[in-house]
């Protein structure tokens, strides 16, 4: 698995899987690191998934 690639349905970029996040299910998140980090403010809860 260390060689597939994913694209971030934000950016866009086709990136290896280990640039997304891993939920609790054991899929990875839809946005790559970058994009989800930017998108989560700490000082409102709603931007948390």
């Amino acid at each position: 698995m260390a060689g597939d690639y994913k694209v971030c349905s934000k950016c866009g970029r086709s990136l290896k899987e280990t640039e997304f996040f891993k939920m609790k299910t054991g899929n990875r998140c839809d946005l790559c690191k970058d994009c989800l980090c930017q998108y989560i403010d700490n000082r409102k809860p709603e931007t948390f998934r």
